[in-house]
């Protein structure tokens, strides 16, 4: 039991111990960051914190290097949240690996093997085929052994020969183009599908064809050779011979073929010789190698630590994708709020306001609504940071140029130049051009309900032709059950 769960007993362990061994190696400084998580996800969050660590010196990527963090909290350190977030990250992909250790190491421990018993494999009704490994000289080799049913009469042996005789033409070039021109391996079945018959090869020569149908090294011989080999069909006691001509144009063959030929005549052997058993003995002798059986069996580990792979690498890049949208959310909500913006902005300096306090009534309008809706608006959060960095101290003019640097598309960055120009030049010629800028803010607007609108129909239509569906359906299924 031990040494069959011990392949996925010492990676649970492996993976169990790391992040303790990290958590109590830690320094005292990193305590305070992990100390935020529970305290049963504090040692993965010490080994989370130390691949994260050696993933930010590496990593150049815009998504993972804070770019779009400050582009989201404007205002706000974003060195603890790029390190948080390469931490859950690390942490996802470990515990997928972690799970899939487990689930290795449940499968081993519950899934007992099928072991062949010393009579063979069992006779039933049906014809049936077992997978079984054999292991000669250190290499292991799958067979398809079948065992086969009962015997049919007379009239139906004949028929049976026939459908053989059939089959074997069939098969037999095997990848070669006919067995007038044969340069590859024959095919040399040793049954006929779904029936209790078996087929020997007897080639006329085996210096140039073998009895698993590879050929010869062809020493001496000179190209084309002629040859020939004769198919003995038995069927239980009764058997047929078939011989075919053969032309071999070139030699091709392997040590590892030669082996498995000799394992098939070994089979084929003691399955002539235990026709009437309750059981199908397997040779432990093949020429000079010894044999031994198992049953064959799917690899699970590679499937499980595959899946697991696969899983902790997607959601490290959901993570990214789910950052990445919430900056194209940004954007569009951005580019939608900017008409109210330049509209209320013209409309505030028109009255005789100066730039700075516009902006100020602006961001105390947005104060005074406060809820969630302040929360939820991006233009709010950015206005609010630059009237607090001018608060601190920035220069007015400076403010604005970063301000409209961090908007996207180029309506933003216009209109603060034109707010820029205002405050150094004055307002002498600049009313016309404030009322240019905020008639084409509402002709955007409008522009960009339109789009809107028109992206709103087009995903609609999807729901639409569904219930088309469920009309048609409703309105044809009386003619259909009435016909």
């Amino acid at each position: 039991m031990l040494m069959r769960i011990m392949p996925a007993l010492v990676p649970v362990l492996g993976l169990t111990a790391l992040p303790l061994i990290l958590f109590f190696m830690d320094r005292a400084s990193n305590r305070s960051l992990i100390g935020r998580y529970p305290f049963y996800l504090r040692p993965l969050a010490a080994l989370a914190l130390r691949a994260a660590d050696l993933l930010g010196k590496r990593d150049r990527n815009p998504a993972r290097t804070g770019h779009y963090e400050r582009l989201l909290y404007p205002g706000i350190r974003v060195k603890g949240l790029v390190l948080r977030r390469r931490i859950k990250k690390v942490m996802l992909f470990y515990a997928c690996l972690y799970l899939a250790a487990w689930l290795a190491l449940a499968y081993l421990a519950f899934h007992v093997p099928r072991v062949l018993t010393e009579d063979g494999l069992p006779r039933e009704e049906a014809p049936y085929t077992a997978v079984l490994e054999a292991e000669a000289e250190g290499r292991v080799k799958t067979f398809e052994v079948p065992v086969h049913p009962r015997w049919y009469d007379a009239a139906g042996r004949e028929q049976l020969f026939a459908r053989v005789r059939d089959y074997i033409d069939e098969t037999l070039p095997g990848d070669n183009p006919s067995l007038g021109q044969v340069s590859g391996p024959l095919c040399f079945s040793a049954a006929f599908p779904e029936e209790d018959v078996t087929i020997e090869w007897q080639p006329d020569d085996y210096r140039l064809i073998h009895g698993d149908g590879s050929l010869g090294d062809g020493e001496g011989a000179k190209l084309p050779v002629k040859t020939s080999v004769t198919a003995v069909i038995r069927y239980g006691k009764w058997s047929k011979t078939c011989e075919y001509p053969v032309t071999i144009t070139a030699f091709k063959t392997t040590e590892e073929a030669l082996l498995e030929k000799e394992i098939w005549d070994a089979l084929a052997a003691a399955d002539a010789d235990s026709g009437e058993a309750a059981h199908l003995p397997l040779p432990d002798q093949a020429g000079s190698a010894a044999l031994s059986w198992r049953y064959s069996q799917t690899p699970v580990l590679p499937v499980l630590l595959g899946m697991a792979l696969a899983a902790g690498i997607a959601l490290v890049l959901i993570q990214d994708e789910r950052l990445k949208g919430q900056v194209k959310s940004r954007e569009a909500e951005l580019i939608r709020e900017y008409p109210a913006f330049a509209h209320q902005m013209v409309l505030l300096i028109s009255a005789g306001m100066t730039v700075r306090k516009s902006w100020e009534a602006l961001v105390a309008d947005q104060d005074r609504k406060g809820g969630e809706a302040r929360k939820q608006s991006c233009l709010c959060r950015e206005m609010t940071y630059t009237l607090r960095r001018m608060n601190a101290g920035l220069p007015e003019i400076k403010a604005y140029q970063d301000f409209g640097s961090r908007m996207p598309g180029e309506d933003y960055r216009r209109f603060c130049q034109l707010l820029i120009q205002l405050i150094r030049s004055g307002s002498r010629g600049m009313q016309e051009m404030m009322l240019q800028e905020a008639a084409d803010a509402e002709r955007k607007r409008r522009e960009n309900a339109m789009r809107l609108g028109e992206t709103a129909q087009t995903k609609l239509l999807l729901p639409m032709m569904m219930l088309l569906l469920v009309v048609l359906a409703v309105v044809m299924m009386p003619a259909f059950l009435t016909m």
